[in-house]
């Protein structure tokens, strides 16, 4: 198994996790880098009106923050990734988690990446999420429209002049194609039109990022191709400068990730989780919701998944550690835990089997138990009888109960049966069977009423089962070399014009 994780923007309800000292310490350290250049991360994460987040500096050093939080809190638990990608500016959180760039350096380039953006001011664009591709995208976008995201092999995301974009828009739904404007005035990230806060990105990084250190193998580059990955080997300000001046390469990165991988994600609302599916088929785990009232939830519940995938957490670096022995007003916190009952769950069953001490045994059958409910949809020419198999496990059963065996355990061989009648079952009412096993022949009868429906011979097999199987051969050379292949239509279908009704659970078939 190998664990990586997914940055990008992150804009939960951060207020709530603050409750994690180690979240708590993290933001705290942030906000004293910050305070020189008066910003206060604590307001920013804070306050209840998003609108602050409208403010691109703002919006930069707040993703940040948190991602460092979350970073740490990840790390606090044990949770140490074998990869890590970046969506955006989710690469600024890779540097962080990465060890290539420190608290304090990751804050600050955030700082410097809002302060570059804000004072390029450049022009705002469209930006619309399309079902396609970037290969199939490619070729049929207009010369002034970029395909800025390279989601998956259905799903892009392009920007553009608001005029172009809304009627590249209508052409694709008039092809019966996904499109979708989400922003007519945004900032084009990763597209052409970054390219005159080039200069401004680069010296400003170039201020806070004077060494750049190594990126380790486990950082997978989103912003540059892999076939260029030599050429950016350092988290360096060239590197977060590309970031937002280049397309995101993130289907590519991503098909490099195993199969046996479980995602954890640092985004707002699931973001990348249903491309991720969809594209990896994989586990995906997100440990934030834009909007949750109640995100420390949230992040429990994600321990918890990732818990079930058989990561080994230790959740008491979450807490202050405990000192002892505790006051005598401590409250206890049994009265704090419920069981959780919203969702029904199948238990296996392990009741004592009945020992029979003669080889009778009475049956009764009917719709309304569960062992017999299936019978319901075995329909032959329009009565509902009971199956001819269902007779023979019924001895079968009698048989591991005279022995006090699971009759699933034993194997059996079953001689010389005949059919004498078939036994219908009303819609209401009971019909009681007895089935009666001779202990020293093994000779067997099913009775119904007082008429005699199966007879037959029945004996364990201890040694040599393959001798009482059927040759494979003998069953080769009735084929006749005819190949035919039904799906589950099909069967019924046949199995219907020669009078078998199957429905309900009676239906298994399901290839």
């Amino acid at each position: 198994m190998q664990i990586r994780i997914f940055l990008t923007k992150t804009e939960c309800n951060r207020k709530t996790l603050m409750k994690f000292s180690t979240f708590a310490k993290a933001i705290e350290k942030c906000d004293a880098v910050l305070k020189p250049h008066e910003l206060h991360i604590y307001q920013i994460l804070t306050r209840t009106d998003n609108s602050i987040l409208d403010n691109t500096l703002h919006s930069f050093v707040g993703i940040a923050a948190v991602q460092i939080g979350l970073v740490d809190l990840l790390t606090s638990v044990g949770i140490l990734p074998d990869y890590i990608i970046g969506y955006s500016v989710g690469e600024l959180g890779c540097a962080y988690a990465d060890g290539s760039l420190t608290l304090e350096e990751t804050i600050l380039a955030a700082y410097s990446l809002g302060i570059s953006v804000t004072e390029a001011k450049i022009p705002h664009y469209s930006v619309a999420v399309v079902g396609l591709g970037y290969k199939d995208l490619i070729n049929i976008c207009p010369n002034d429209i970029d395909v800025v995201c390279h989601n998956g092999p259905e799903s892009s995301t392009i920007t553009g002049s608001a005029e172009s974009l809304k009627a590249f828009v209508e052409k694709l739904q008039a092809n019966e194609i996904f499109a979708k404007v989400v922003s007519e005035k945004r900032i084009p990230y990763h597209s052409r039109y970054m390219a005159s806060a080039k200069s401004t990105l680069l010296a400003n990084l170039r201020k806070v990022i004077p060494v750049a250190k190594h990126r380790s193998y486990k950082w997978l580059s989103t912003s540059v191709p892999r076939n260029e990955w030599s050429s950016a080997q350092f988290s360096s300000a060239e590197y977060l400068t590309n970031n937002l001046l280049k397309p995101i390469f993130f289907e590519e990165t991503t098909n490099l990730i195993p199969n046996n991988a479980i995602s954890i994600e640092i985004t707002p609302h699931s973001q990348v989780e249903e491309i991720s599916k969809k594209l990896l088929q994989k586990t995906v785990i997100a440990l934030t919701q834009k909007d949750h009232k109640d995100n420390v939830k949230v992040f429990l519940e994600g321990l918890g998944k990732l818990y079930n995938g058989g990561l080994q957490l230790d959740l008491a670096k979450l807490y202050s550690p405990v000192e002892y022995p505790v006051s005598r007003g401590t409250p206890m916190i049994s009265p704090l835990i419920r069981w959780e009952h919203s969702d029904d769950w199948f238990t296996m069953d392990f009741n004592n089997q009945e020992q029979l001490a003669s080889g009778e045994r009475i049956i009764t059958v009917t719709y309304a138990t569960e062992e017999f409910k299936y019978i319901k949809g075995h329909v032959v020419d329009g009565r509902n009888l009971f199956p001819g198999t269902g007779y023979l496990c019924l001895v079968w059963e009698t048989l591991g109960m005279t022995i006090n065996k699971l009759y699933s355990d034993r194997s059996v061989v079953m001689e010389n049966i005949k059919f004498s009648r078939a036994t219908t079952i009303p819609n209401e009412g009971k019909v009681k069977m007895v089935v009666m096993i001779q202990k020293g022949s093994g000779k067997f009868e099913v009775i119904e009423g007082s008429a005699v429906v199966v007879t037959g011979k029945i004996y364990l097999v201890e040694t040599n089962l393959s001798k009482e199987k059927i040759p494979t051969d003998v069953i080769k050379r009735n084929f006749k070399n005819e190949e035919e292949e039904l799906n589950e239509k099909d069967i019924y279908k046949e199995l219907k014009l020669r009078g078998y009704q199957y429905s309900g659970l009676f239906r298994n078939e399901n290839h």
